[in-house]
């Protein structure tokens, strides 16, 4: 992005908020890969990253009308019925594909509140086995589109979350890359849907019990991840999923809802 400078000379953060894009919907719309060389896009992509950055500012200001869980994991429970802003970027150097990664337990639905997660009986080596399975088939179909730093699969037990993929990218236009190559294929059987994610910050995202542990693990809003063939990508802090982890401040299972936070 070596227009950095140029692209956003005499925009301060209002102006870049309430920016209005033309050639980057156009991209996305009709996934016409030339289009990543011109320099109305290129322009138009430092805009969206610096907007991307404000989005993020404000959440963690605790600006008012913001979901903060679909902030900090990309999705919700509650979905469009939400009554907070789902903030969903124009591009991200994060991509998340919706439930592609399926067992038998993501059929699991309507998993209510203070529903007992011990009716549910997982074999966790078992579902890990056809994980791994799964991660070797996927992983370089994306490293066709540019470096991967963060591949992270959902383990929840909730719906909204069991299965989601979030990949995330060096750097954008591989993100942009693959979205435009993968959205709409179909991957053992189902159709691939991918959206793009403001994720940067894996810690508020993934659970601080990571894993049974966690007292709220059949119905919690964070992610829970699987553990990636040979420690890939993992992070120092998610593999303790025994016990809580105190390495610095973490979330309380708080977070943006209908009705000031999602109820557990």
């Amino acid at each position: 992005m070596e227009k950095t400078s140029n692209s956003l000379k005499g925009m301060d953060d209002e102006r870049i908020y309430n920016y209005k894009f033309e050639y980057l919907p156009h991209l996305i719309r009709t996934k016409d890969l030339e289009l990543l060389s011109s320099d109305e896009v290129r322009d138009e992509l430092v805009i969206a990253l610096k907007r991307n950055e404000i989005f993020l500012s404000r959440t963690r200001d605790n600006e008012p009308g913001m979901c903060t869980f679909f902030l900090k994991t990309g999705a919700c429970k509650y979905g469009p019925t939400c009554k907070r802003a789902h903030i969903v970027p124009l591009v991200s150097e994060t991509i998340l594909v919706d439930q592609m990664f399926r067992d038998q337990y993501s059929r699991i639905k309507n998993v209510a509140k203070g529903f007992d997660d011990s009716l549910i009986e997982i074999d966790e080596e078992e579902v890990q086995k056809k994980y791994d399975e799964f991660y070797e088939d996927v992983l370089p179909e994306f490293e066709k589109y540019g470096k991967i730093s963060q591949f992270k699969c959902c383990n929840n037990l909730v719906p909204h979350l069991r299965g989601n993929l979030y990949i995330q990218y060096v750097d954008v236009v591989s993100a942009i890359r693959a979205y435009i190559e993968m959205d709409n294929r179909f991957y053992a059987g189902y159709q691939i849907r991918i959206h793009f994610s403001l994720i940067k910050d894996w810690k508020q995202a993934i659970c601080a019990y990571n894993g049974q542990a966690c007292p709220k693990y059949s119905e919690c809003n964070f992610l829970h991840v699987f553990r990636n063939p040979n420690g890939a990508y993992s992070l120092p802090f998610e593999g303790r999923s025994r016990e809580k982890r105190t390495d610095g401040p973490r979330h309380h299972h708080q977070g943006g809802g209908q009705s000031g936070e999602h109820s557990r």
